[in-house]
């Protein structure tokens, strides 16, 4: 069995995350920089919910769409992702590509993931890493270290494990990120399984991949903080109850992995400085697809 914890949708887990921090957390100086940090903490999140949809974060939607699209194409090109942040140029060591990017790694490794997954439905080897051993000096050193996918109870969970966590700049994104990687990976079983390549390791003719639902992340980070940068802002966001109403996420709507990458695409592009108000009505429709 699965540990047991609350389970909440990103909105949730993300509040109750930061004011944990805010209120508990001790003072550290990594690099010189001031941030509030706790230790080993966990949270589990509902994939089916994933966008956040506190108004006074002032989320980057149209970043967050393009991002996951960008991991989940393999990219690391900094030409495809700059336009939608004008911070993320920051962090690329020539100009031109992340040197830790998800993307190349991810992809890399996604057949061995739907293999395990495939071969044995009660895998525990169906693990990805992200981290790289002995990194060199960069800008761009991942947070992550390893993805491990397990199907129990027929839902399909993300363990992730990670070395660092930003509670207020990256958290909220790498939830989403994970969100439509794992929908991906369903999508890919799901064509194995069209085109007749799939075993059936379980002998059962009326079992299908379009049955398995998506799950939660249960996500485990060596540090979990906040900069003291942000901390204005983040008790803006917590006084400020106020919330959009988004969309939640079925991956069986998608014809396919390249369907759901061209989704995110075109959702990054609406997204990309729209008002407020086309803001919210956009998060409403979110997954609504276009055939």
């Amino acid at each position: 069995e699965l540990n047991i914890m609350n389970v909440k949708n990103v909105t949730g887990a993300w509040l109750d995350l930061v004011t944990k921090i805010n209120n508990k957390g001790i003072m550290i100086s990594p690099r010189g920089i001031p941030c509030k940090e706790i230790l080993s903490n966990q949270t589990r999140v509902a994939m089916t919910d994933p966008i956040l949809k506190t108004v006074e974060r002032n989320l980057g939607y149209g970043f967050m769409a393009a991002e996951a699209a960008w991991i989940l194409s393999g990219d690391n090109r900094l030409a495809n992702i700059e336009k939608y942040s004008k911070f993320i140029w920051e962090f690329s060591d020539d100009g031109h590509y992340y040197s830790g990017a998800y993307g190349p790694m991810v992809v890399d490794q996604l057949t061995y993931i739907c293999d395990m997954l495939e071969e044995d439905h009660d895998t525990r080897q169906s693990l990805l890493t992200i981290w790289r051993p002995n990194p060199r000096a960069s800008r761009d050193i991942p947070c992550t270290i390893s993805l491990q996918w397990v199907l129990r109870d027929n839902k399909l969970h993300c363990i992730d494990t990670m070395r660092s966590s930003d509670a207020w700049l990256g958290w909220p994104y790498d939830m989403f990120n994970i969100s439509m990687l794992s929908g991906m990976i369903l999508l890919m079983l799901r064509d194995r399984e069209y085109r007749g390549t799939s075993d059936d390791p379980i002998g059962d003719n009326d079992w299908t991949w379009c049955d398995v639902e998506l799950g939660d992340i249960i996500m485990t980070a060596g540090s979990s903080h906040i900069y003291a940068s942000n901390e204005a802002a983040i008790k803006l966001a917590l006084a400020d109850p106020r919330e959009y109403n988004a969309d939640k996420f079925n991956w069986t709507v998608f014809n396919g992995p390249e369907h759901l990458i061209l989704h995110l695409q075109l959702k990054a592009a609406i997204l990309a400085g729209a008002k407020r108000e086309a803001k919210a009505q956009i998060l409403e429709n979110f997954f609504d697809v276009i055939r």
